[in-house]
């Protein structure tokens, strides 16, 4: 846990009051902030998410190891909540969604799993779920900045929960150490350590393989949002351009996992006031 004061991201009132929307937690109870947001966000990141394990799944192929650990997580990323809302919006990827998340499963956790077949269901995936997101969120809210700017939050809530994962800092039932020989040379020479400063051994490779690609579509998403930021925000976007590459920087180069949540809290949740959020004592 990191030292920084408890804060809360809220949309402004009158921001509120256009989009008519439903406040929920977007919040872990391991980190220092909770933020509200609303459910567009909340899916916003979950296309986001389902998309990174999708095509770890593909990528880790040839590992059934690594296949089996990316198979459980995307299981997380969708379940039967999300199949009986997206069904009352449209029947057809209320149904096709989950099939092709179990199709490419049990397709790569076969014994000699087809790369064509694979990547053609994930293809689908992607498909789907682009279509699924302008069905399932009005245009309104789909191209607000600052509902955009909470679905980032949420994608960086998973990524710090799975380098949690990985550096061993979060309980996770698989405690999956293995993926390769070239992985276990890079985890070798990592040395444990508390500190922002320090490295961290990676106990947990396929988490590792997640937080990295969470942090990188975070940091697409953002790049994508810029041109909406408010009027007179160059120095918080200066400063949100420099964190998102320490992000990945620090992920690439194994730090600490407090060095992690302390650009996260520290540099980038500060600075989303660039897209009309706020953040508020508690």
């Amino acid at each position: 846990m990191t030292n920084y004061k408890r804060t809360a991201l809220a949309l402004s009132l009158s921001a509120l009051l256009i989009l008519g929307t439903t406040t929920f937690a977007l919040s872990r109870n391991a980190y220092a902030h909770t933020f509200g947001g609303n459910e567009s966000a909340a899916f916003l990141a979950k296309v986001q998410e389902l998309k990174v394990e999708a095509h770890l799944i593909q990528s880790d192929l040839s590992n059934q190891t690594l296949v089996a650990w990316h198979s459980d997580k995307i299981g997380e990323f969708w379940n039967t909540n999300d199949t009986k809302e997206m069904t009352e919006r449209n029947q057809r990827l209320g149904t096709d969604i989950p099939a092709l998340i179990s199709n490419i499963t049990t397709a790569a956790n076969s014994t000699n799993p087809d790369a064509i077949k694979v990547a053609q269901l994930i293809t689908s995936l992607d498909n789907d779920l682009a279509e699924a997101t302008s069905v399932r969120i009005e245009k309104t809210e789909l191209e607000n900045a600052t509902v955009n700017a909470l679905a980032v939050v949420a994608i960086l809530d998973e990524t710090m929960e799975d380098y949690g994962i990985a550096t061993g800092a979060e309980e996770n039932s698989s405690n999956v150490t293995g993926s390769n020989t070239t992985s276990q040379d890079n985890m070798s020479n990592m040395s444990e350590g508390a500190g922002s400063n320090e490295t961290a051994t990676i106990v947990n490779f396929p988490a590792y393989q997640t937080a990295q690609g969470l942090a990188a579509a975070a940091q697409d998403m953002y790049n994508n949002l810029k041109p909406k930021a408010m009027p007179n925000s160059s120095s918080e976007i200066a400063a949100l351009d420099a964190a998102f590459a320490n992000l990945r920087k620090a992920i690439d180069d194994k730090m600490s996992n407090d060095a992690i949540q302390a650009i996260v809290e520290g540099s980038i949740h500060p600075n989303l006031s660039a897209f009309g959020a706020k953040e508020e004592e508690e």
